[in-house]
This record gives C-alpha cells, structure tokens and sequence, in this order.
C-alpha cells in the first residue's frame, strides 16, 4: 500500500522521461558530443545542440528524482543502495532503445503495484492477515504481465523469445491466463 501511494509521482517521472528522450540521442557517444558541445556552448555563448542538452538534462534529472524514489519506496538510503539504483535506471548514457525499454517496464511495474493494492484493499481483509493473502496472492501474479502491456510489439516479440529460450514462457502464460480469469489484466490467452 505504502509503494502505491507515490504512483502517480513516479508515472509523472516516467512520462516526462519518456517525452525528454525524443529530444535527444542517448547512447555513451551521444553523452560525450553534449558535453563538448556545453562546454563550446559555455566558452563561446553559442547556440550548439542546447535544445538536446536541455532534453538530456531533464531526463537525467527526472532519473534521478526516480532513483531516490525507489530507493525511498525500498526503505533504503545508503549512499551505495542509491549507486545502484541510478545505474539500473534510464539514463542518458544508455540506448535509446534500452531507455526506452526501461521505461515501459517501469511503468508497468507501478501498474503492478497499484494492480496489487487495488486486490488487496477489494479482499476485505485485516491487516494482519496479509501476509497469507500476500503469500497466496503472488503465486500467480507475475508483474511482467503488466510491463508487457507498457512495451511495443517489437519489445513484447523480444521479450517472448527471451522466455522461450530460457524455459519461462509456459509458467508465464500460465499466470497470465490465471490474472486475466481474476481480472487484474485483459483476458485472452497469451
């Protein structure tokens, strides 16, 4: 309950992030060429790739804003905790693609835990009994159910063959369909 209280926050985050990446190259080569170029732009007042580097900047920013979020929501605040989940979130050193990917996964992951929180708060129950709700309830609940539903086709059709490859994907199905026959997310088989 406590993690979705802040969703809307981090969807805010994300989505921003999302918007910011269009505005400019991600990617360790592009990072570089910025920082030359607002060096330029410092020394000589010019006008090089400021729309980029303003993009990149507030994208970073709001990285950050969602690294000391999850931090915050994992009830960790060490300075090494904070390393971390900096380097495991977007990023402007990071892929287009794989920011793009990280975002959708994201998102889905507080579609999950609102999803969760919504299944919790209909059960009725005390709170103390969520730890047996809890237990029960995660046995079939996978939330990448929900970050798939967040990604492209062609992300979804990468992320498929992955499970395949790794032996995941009938579990994954088998899941899907049982969340689906429970409402927490569009039926069909999958």
């Amino acid at each position: 309950m406590q993690a979705s209280a802040n969703r809307n926050d981090r969807m805010a985050a994300l989505g921003n992030m999302s918007s910011d990446l269009e505005g400019f190259t991600s990617g360790p080569g592009s990072e570089r060429i910025r920082h030359f170029a607002s060096v330029f732009d410092n020394w000589t007042g010019g006008n090089w790739k400021s729309s980029e580097i303003e993009s990149a900047q507030s994208f970073n920013k709001w990285a950050q804003n969602l690294a000391n979020a999850q931090c915050q929501a994992l009830g960790t605040g060490t300075d090494s905790k904070l390393a971390a989940a900096v380097h495991a979130s977007p990023n402007s050193a990071l892929q287009g693609s794989t920011n793009r990917l990280m975002i959708h996964q994201l998102m889905g992951n507080e579609d999950a835990i609102n999803a969760k929180a919504q299944a919790w708060q209909k059960a009725g129950l005390q709170p103390a009994q969520f730890q047996q709700w809890n237990q029960q309830f995660s046995q079939s609940f996978d939330p990448r159910a929900y970050q798939l539903l967040r990604m492209t086709p062609d992300e979804r059709k990468t992320v498929f063959q992955g499970m395949k490859k790794s032996g995941q994907i009938e579990e994954f199905k088998k899941n899907y369909n049982a969340m689906a026959a429970a409402g927490l997310v569009p039926s069909g088989e999958r």
